[in-house]
């Protein structure tokens, strides 16, 4: 068995070195059969709030050879994703940088269904509880500014 995370690197240049000596059809049903499974078992273990490494960074090499073989994952990583913004705040920039990678994949429909569900509330919350008055010398709060801030970036991606 092979660890679809810490050994991407390495299964991906056995796959391109036999690709040499393969039909492409050949090595898009090997993908979808032995490394789709993997990726699917490793974004089942993939935790949103503790992981370091993000799943898009083994997953997303694999697109290439089979969109088909990350779906399984990308589901998968869409609901942890889902659950983990149920805790969000928004000054955690962290969210967006794990999320932006995964529009295209998601689709716009589950990515924009995520966002409405999980990102606009926060914000809108934040929003609604921000200070908005004078500090001198003639700024605004800082719990304004960074909820502004948030709203920003949010809006950006």
């Amino acid at each position: 068995d092979w660890d679809a995370r810490r050994d991407t690197p390495a299964c991906l240049a056995l796959v391109a070195a036999v690709a040499t000596v393969s039909s492409a059809g050949a090595m898009r049903r090997v993908v979808e059969r032995a490394v789709g499974p993997a990726l699917e078992a490793a974004a089942t273990r993939w935790s949103a709030t503790t992981d370091r490494l993000p799943p898009h960074a083994w997953v997303f090499p694999w697109l290439a050879w089979s969109p088909a073989a990350v779906l399984p994952a990308a589901s998968s990583v869409l609901a942890k994703m889902d659950s983990a913004l149920a805790l969000w705040r928004p000054g955690d920039a962290s969210a967006l940088a794990v999320l932006a990678p995964w529009a295209d994949v998601w689709g716009p429909t589950a990515s924009r269904a995520l966002a409405a569900r999980r990102i606009a509330p926060r914000l809108a919350a934040a929003c609604e509880a921000a200070t908005v008055e004078p500090s001198p010398p003639g700024g605004l709060a800082p719990s304004a500014v960074s909820v502004a801030d948030a709203v920003v970036r949010w809006c950006r991606s």
